[in-house]
């Protein structure tokens, strides 16, 4: 990036030769002669703000570090202007000096070598473990680092080559003899993972590209979890993704799957859930037995119903739900409302969407069957009970046929008696 300018030789002081321009190159124009002319860097006193306009014009990144860490080494080196560098993203380049600076000369070095040189108190004192400067340097990555494996067998290299766990390894390690992690390649979900010098597979993540989520980092976790964030991905949960089912002597493949422990059996595939069958083995193989949804309690088969997308045993059926005439379905007991005349107990959005209490009388009703009526003093009566409030006198009076006054309630400050 440094600019260059020709100058003669001769004299005892070089004299600039303008009429040759400023070169981009540090290279003589052909034609001119070494013994007369040479080259030189152009010095720039205003140096200073030309590197802080490559920050602005996004020239120049800052290394992907915690905002406290680069403002501590801005404020003691505000001449480093400290950037990832431009040839090389593993590393990180600077100002070393303001000569440096004039002529437009950036030093490059690696990011741990930086922090171990200068991440120091005036004493000379490390304000970095050794650990965190390898962390700090391990999130410096080539633009190629993060792959993804999305088909069966790409997902299984990445675990065989990968990281260590009890999901890692060749398919002979396990009873299904079936690579577990095979499941994964159901078209949901991905794994991310990290390679160094294009072969060595060094972190790994379950993730669901299509929500920018991933799971658990195997592995090298900084570098990885630093690649993810860069690429837009957050840390979640993977409730609801799809697997595929692979059977095998009668017995359900799955891997042992971390944060949820559980998947649904949907018959042509499997989902991952917070219960349902258990996904907790590390022998390649679903465990037997359901969790229930509501209690945590492990029961067998024969002893599990669905409910609201989720499994529960018979006893929380029985004993924490109730049936919605209305809706036609089971409902929480949480949600109950209650009696409903003509139609039985209800849920509370039914009764909101389908329903009406009589003022007068306190019965709810179903607006079809019974629809409301609106009283003049605001209050909503069901049409029964307000045909057997006879009219006011002074309705009567007027000659009203009271057909048309059984709507009008008998309120004195509305209809007062006549002297």
């Amino acid at each position: 990036m440094p600019s260059y300018e020709v100058i003669r030789l001769g004299g005892p002081v070089p004299v600039h030769a303008p009429e040759y321009g400023v070169l981009g190159v540090p290279t003589l124009p052909e034609g001119l002669d070494p013994k007369l002319f040479a080259v030189r860097p152009v010095r720039d006193p205003n140096w200073r703000e030309r590197e802080r306009g490559r920050f602005l014009d996004g020239t120049y990144k800052r290394p992907p570090w915690a905002a406290v860490v680069i403002a501590r080494l801005e404020e003691d080196y505000p001449d480093h202007f400290l950037h990832v560098s431009t040839s090389d993203p593993t590393k990180v380049a600077f100002t070393e000096t303001p000569d440096k600076g004039e002529v437009d000369r950036q030093t490059t070095i690696t990011p741990g070598r930086y922090l171990e040189k200068f991440a120091k108190y005036p004493d000379g004192t490390p304000w970095a473990s050794p650990e965190y400067i390898r962390e700090l340097a391990s999130m410096l990555l080539p633009p190629d680092a993060l792959k993804f494996a999305t088909t069966p067998d790409e997902i299984e290299d990445v675990y065989v080559r990968g990281p260590r766990s009890c999901m890692s390894g060749d398919a002979s390690r396990f009873d299904s003899r079936i690579h577990p992690a095979r499941v994964y390649g159901a078209g949901d979900l991905a794994v991310a993972y990290l390679t160094v010098e294009g072969t060595q597979i060094t972190a790994r993540a379950v993730c669901w590209p299509e929500k920018k989520i991933y799971g658990r980092i195997y592995g090298d976790e900084a570098r990885l979890a630093h690649a993810l964030d860069a690429a837009g991905y957050v840390d979640g949960d993977l409730i609801g993704a799809k697997l595929l089912r692979i059977e095998e002597h009668g017995r359900v493949v799955c891997p042992y799957i971390d944060r949820h422990f559980h998947v649904e059996d949907r018959d042509t595939h499997l989902i991952i859930s917070n219960n349902g069958l258990r996904a907790d083995a590390t022998n390649g193989y679903l465990m037997p037995g359901y969790c229930c949804g509501h209690c945590g309690e492990y029961v067998d088969e024969d002893n599990v119903q669905s409910f609201q997308d989720e499994t529960w045993c018979d006893d929380c059926i029985d004993n924490h739900t109730f049936y919605c005439h209305g809706h036609d379905e089971r409902e929480h007991d949480s949600e109950h409302f209650g009696y409903v005349h003509g139609i039985g107990d209800v849920c509370n959005s039914y009764y909101e969407e389908s329903c009406y209490t009589c003022d007068h009388s306190g019965h709810v009703y179903v607006i079809d069957d019974n629809p409301p009526v609106e009283m003049a003093n605001g209050e909503t009566w069901s049409q029964r009970a307000s045909v057997a409030v006879p009219a006011p006198p002074a309705v009567i009076a007027s000659g009203i046929p009271e057909v048309f006054a059984f709507p009008i309630p008998v309120l004195h400050e509305v209809y007062p008696t006549n002297p």
